[in-house]
């Protein structure tokens, strides 16, 4: 994995050299200083912020971050899926070599389902509540794959097999209303996985789910992902599920990446006051804890009128007045691993005066 930085004379841009560059490393996703904003009577909101990264067919990506992060925008942003009135303002996504931010939303409609699935987090809206099962899962298959109506139902039980439904039969006859949470979960998994995709997003799938069930799907998707070859970009705040389940994980907060990396360095080495506050505010089960949870001080900013540096300034408590006045690159820590903070920049010679925020 290449190192990214924000730093024009580093960094860059998306170009007709970069896609091609994209083609020759073999990444099924190549994303490229990604932006969003949504524009709203109170303001522009800057709801992703330079976003880069790659990822390999059969890889498993995690992006973890407080909610209003940019979490899920990105994840929306990549297949054309951010409504009015958001829209992606620069930077490219490509899949297998083209780029999708240009395409029509009749060429996008082709991809999404086929290439690209997405398991969304709530699946009692993203099911038609008045439409079985059935139906539900033969017509993209019927579309994207060319079957007929009884290959395809003949399809969607094995799919429903292979996610873990007991008596698919009469499960494709039930309404969406008829099943429990986690049988719509596994419903929602068999429908990305029907037209066999690339790339999985799953969108905070496991949210409305208890802890067991939880377990359950994330364990499911990496199965899934292992058997089938799908890459999977998995969405959340719970840095235990995301322990269980990825290679990799990037670390959000207001819009951007603020660290990058394979799950095992980042989670013992992390290198930004953020990632390490989220990590020290998890309870451990190994032995006695006497003191407090650690608590990250303050909320995330507004992304209406984000500070000039770093924008996680004001909740750091390693905070100088450097970080009040400029806002550090993703810069090198370790094998594929980057971070985008001053204070733990080995090559950062100036870091300035501290400023005694709580932490």
């Amino acid at each position: 994995m290449a190192i990214l930085h924000r730093n024009p004379a580093n960094y860059r841009p998306a170009s007709d050299e970069l896609r091609s560059s994209s083609s020759r490393t073999g990444a099924l996703l190549s994303v490229r200083d990604l932006e969003t904003r949504f524009f709203t009577k109170t303001g522009t909101v800057a709801a992703v912020n330079g976003v880069s990264f790659d990822l390999a067919h059969g890889e498993r990506m995690a992006i973890v971050g407080e909610s209003g992060s940019g979490k899920s925008v990105m994840s929306m942003s990549l297949i054309g899926l951010v409504s009015h009135p958001g829209k992606v303002t620069n930077g490219d996504v490509m899949l297998n070599g083209r780029s999708l931010i240009d395409m029509t939303a009749t060429e996008l409609n082709k991809i999404r389902g086929k290439e690209v699935a997405m398991v969304f987090q709530d699946p009692m809206t993203s099911l038609n509540p008045v439409i079985r099962v059935e139906d539900q899962m033969v017509a993209p298959m019927m579309r994207h794959l060319g079957l007929t109506h009884h290959e395809a139902r003949e399809r969607a039980v094995l799919l429903l097999t292979q996610v873990g439904i007991p008596d698919p039969e009469k499960r494709l006859r039930s309404y969406p209303h008829e099943l429990s949470g986690g049988m719509r979960q596994r419903v929602l998994i068999a429908i990305a996985l029907s037209c066999k995709p690339d790339l999985i997003l799953a969108d905070e799938p496991t949210t409305a789910l208890d802890v067991t069930i939880q377990a359950q799907i994330v364990a499911l998707l990496k199965d899934l992902a292992e058997e089938t070859g799908a890459a999977v970009l998995f969405v959340t705040h719970d840095l235990g599920l995301v322990a269980r389940f990825a290679q990799k994980v990037a670390v959000m907060y207001a819009g951007k990446f603020v660290e990058y990396g394979p799950i095992r360095e980042v989670f013992a080495n992390p290198q930004h006051p953020y990632t390490r506050g989220l990590l020290s505010s998890i309870p451990s089960i190994d032995g006695e804890k006497v003191e407090r949870l650690v608590q990250i001080e303050g909320s995330p900013p507004d992304l209406r009128n984000l500070p000039p540096g770093c924008p996680f300034m004001p909740r750091c408590p390693e905070a100088t007045s450097l970080c009040a006045s400029a806002l550090p690159d993703l810069t090198e820590r370790g094998r594929d691993h980057v971070a985008a903070c001053f204070m733990t920049d080995p090559t950062n010679a100036k870091r300035g005066e501290p400023v005694g925020n709580a932490g």
